[in-house]
């Protein structure tokens, strides 16, 4: 038993073994269903979750205004050379 879900948390695709069929255990098969459909949500939040803290990395590193509070940092996007006061 396999269950897919998108980022959008919306269940894709269920898989069910053949022989989970054959047996008539409904009670298992629910159990089951329910457990990959828990599952397959939970890779679904893990992976928007490292989607958004790597974009916000990335953010940061590009020297966002968040990351320059402190001043002083370089303004990587402006084409001239920043003027010294020699």
């Amino acid at each position: 038993m396999t269950a897919k879900a998108n980022g959008r948390l919306e269940l894709v695709a269920v898989r069910i073994d053949p022989k989970l069929l054959a047996d008539g255990d409904a009670e298992l098969l629910e159990d089951l269903v329910a457990a990959a459909v828990n599952q397959a949500l939970s890779k679904a939040r893990e992976s928007a979750a490292r989607s958004i803290s790597s974009l916000a990395g990335a953010c940061r590193s590009r020297g966002s205004p968040a990351s320059r509070a402190g001043g002083g940092e370089a303004e990587p996007w402006r084409d001239t050379p920043s003027q010294s006061t020699g």
